[in-house]
Parts: C-alpha cells; structure tokens; sequence
C-alpha cells in the first residue's frame, strides 16, 4: 500500500512534506484496522479483512479515503489523550490516531454498509 501511495503522490507531485504526512497517517490508520478491526482484538476474531485506499487530487488539496469492513469503529470519536502527565501515569493507546488528527487538515469518519470510511484531507500549499 505504501508504495502505491508514494507513487501516486510523485506522478502527481505532491510535495514532499505532504507526501511524508499522508504515508505516516496511512501506516497508522491502516495497523489499527488490521490491529483492532481484523485481529483477534475486534468485536469479530477472523483475522482477515478488506480495506481499500482511494488518493484523489482536487482544488489545491490531497484527499485519501481508507474502507474497510473490519469492527466498527470511529477514529475521531474518542477523547484526546493527556500527553501532559509522566510516561508512567499515561493510559497507553490513543497517540498514533491523536498525532493522524494534528497532522491532517480535516479528518472524517461515517460507517456504511457494514464497512468503516475514513476520509484525510491535507491542504497543499503553493510552493511557487
């Protein structure tokens, strides 16, 4: 899935920094469902499952939206993590989908058929 993205993204030209942001967010929403939707941790113990990426350019910004049909579950739901205290006091889980939220422009999720959508939003900037 990597791969398929960076090269979208560079036949596309998409900068750089975006590039990196986006390929960041997709390994860390894309563990989750395999982790969490797939895996033995979900509501459903298969161990398989289906998630599609689609990338799309429009109006000056990058849009990927990730399907899947693992356990519902809605990223952007949950309360921020407290990332103020020691290591030692902080509930563990919850960083990868905050640091996805700080680094994207929009972020959305809506169930539909049995499957999750997730959909990233990146502005990009004119370089010129």
């Amino acid at each position: 899935m990597g791969a398929e993205f960076a090269g979208f993204a560079e036949a596309n030209g998409v900068p750089e920094k975006v590039r990196r942001g986006m390929a960041v967010a997709l390994d860390e929403l894309v563990t989750n469902t395999i982790t969490y939707g797939f895996g033995k941790r979900g509501t459903r113990e298969r161990g398989t499952g289906e998630v599609t990426v689609e990338a799309e350019l429009r109006e000056g910004q990058l849009s990927v939206t990730l399907t899947d049909d693992g356990s519902a579950f809605d990223p952007w739901g949950h309360t921020t993590p407290d990332t103020t205290g020691s290591l030692d006091m902080r509930r563990i889980g919850g960083l990868g989908i905050h640091l996805v939220k700080q680094m994207m422009d929009e972020v959305g999720y809506r169930r539909a058929a049995d499957r999750n959508i997730v959909t990233l939003t990146k502005r990009i900037e004119d370089e010129s």
